[in-house]
């Protein structure tokens, strides 16, 4: 009985010793359940002692959680005080002590909480697997993605929050865009974390094209409906993401505007003016949805507006098409126009006469 006693005594005194290791972690790392137990603790020891003062207009429900969070926070207004001599005794010697100790660590915890969150989105920790209709970002470059992300905020148009994922450290406003870091472009679950599943677009722009082809099929695996589009140097690399994936795949150009600046001054620099949305005038793109019209009929309703139409994409084609004649049915096409600032579809429906003048 001796032996056993001892037994039961030593795995007592291990269940203690392990009880306070656990709660001294706890305390030591500052953890929600102490700061939450201190509290409770604090605030019904408190509500206990003014009510064995005879503080009966502390302590019904309402009365006493006002008191006690104005008390703790420090404000003091001094509407609600203790009037006895063992209230002001309780509230001298526990609530006003207690608070001292509570608040401040309170305050801490939710300022370290916030800062953590911070850190880990500057840092590329953060997880925006819960953002809907982001334009996603993949691949960086110092001055590139910079030009990139202020042309889609100078483009004015809802292409909800900016994402970026890169392997690399950025230098980038983290007010205008957020950032996910990767061990590859094409990791399956640091696009999930950039929340490339549910984004409304995807520009891929890569160190390379073997890089951009790996993550733009990465893409496409995770959603088949966004909208995908590709920077490729080489035409065979975007021909075939382009045949697995349907995404739009821009291959440099270069050359061609260089020929086109010889053949014509001054082409090329206007080239690169009507792409970019912080000059006077630029190219646009109006989904006219089922909008039943005519070229004709697009030229007359953009020219009332004050925009230029350019053409459309044919989808037979998959190409852009310009000089349309004026019967050519463009119901269901995307127009391409340029002006100085986005035409929404209600105002083109209002110049082709089928909205009634806004107010």
């Amino acid at each position: 009985m001796k032996y056993c006693g001892n037994n039961f005594r030593k795995l007592g005194e291990r269940m203690i010793n392990h009880l306070v290791l656990r709660l001294y972690v706890m305390a030591a790392e500052m953890r929600w359940q102490v700061l939450l137990a201190m509290f409770s603790i604090h605030a019904a020891v408190t509500w206990a002692g003014l009510w064995l003062a005879g503080e009966g207009h502390l302590t019904p429900a309402v009365e006493f959680i006002y008191y006690y969070m104005v008390s703790i926070s420090t404000f003091g207004y001094g509407d609600l005080s203790p009037l006895t001599s063992w209230g002001k005794m309780v509230v001298a010697l526990w609530l006003v002590p207690g608070s001292l100790t509570i608040t401040p660590l309170m305050l801490a915890k939710v300022g370290i909480a916030f800062a953590h969150i911070w850190r880990k989105r500057m840092n590329g920790n953060g997880d925006f697997s819960d953002v809907q209709g982001a334009t996603v970002l993949i691949g960086y470059h110092p001055v590139r993605t910079r030009k990139m992300i202020d042309e889609i905020k100078a483009g004015n148009k809802r292409c909800g929050p900016l994402i970026l994922v890169a392997r690399q450290d950025v230098n980038i406003d983290h007010s205008q865009i957020s950032f996910v870091r990767a061990e590859s472009l094409s990791s399956k679950e640091d696009l999930l974390r950039a929340g490339v599943q549910s984004a409304r677009n995807v520009l891929v722009y890569a160190d390379n094209d073997d890089m951009t082809l790996a993550a733009g099929m990465a893409v496409a695996a995770l959603n088949e409906d966004v909208h995908l589009v590709a920077h490729f140097d080489d035409e065979e690399k975007a021909e075939l993401l382009r045949a697995h994936t349907g995404a739009v795949c821009e291959v440099s150009q270069s050359v061609g505007i260089l020929v086109r600046e010889v053949q014509d001054p001054g082409s090329a620099e206007a080239l690169t003016d009507l792409s970019s949305a912080q000059v006077n005038s630029t190219i646009f793109a109006l989904d006219a949805g089922g909008l039943k019209i005519t070229a004709g009929e697009a030229k007359a309703a953009f020219d009332r507006i004050g925009a230029v139409f350019v053409g459309t994409r044919c989808r037979e084609q998959k190409a852009h098409v310009f000089h349309l004649p004026d019967d050519h049915d463009l119901t269901g096409m995307q127009l391409h126009y340029i002006a100085t600032e986005r035409i929404g579809l209600q105002a083109f429906q209002r110049s082709l006469g089928r909205l009634p003048a806004a107010a």
